[in-house]
């Protein structure tokens, strides 16, 4: 049980992040050239924040050893 929870987790996990991703690049259309802006500012994404969070954890943990 606990274990589908967490699967079931980290798939809507991944599933948000894939959403955000093609809204923002939607958003940000410009032409069949430019794919998407290049600087403008983007919709957060999730896993991307986790993955931040987790090395910056990593790092200080070394720091303070």
């Amino acid at each position: 049980m606990i274990i589908g929870v967490l699967l079931f987790l980290f798939a809507l996990l991944i599933f948000i992040s894939l959403l955000l991703s093609d809204i923002n690049k939607s958003i940000h259309f410009i032409s069949f050239k430019q794919i998407f802006a290049q600087g403008n500012k983007t919709l957060p994404n999730p896993i991307d924040i986790i993955l931040t969070w987790t090395g910056q954890v990593r790092i200080e943990r070394r720091i303070f050893n």
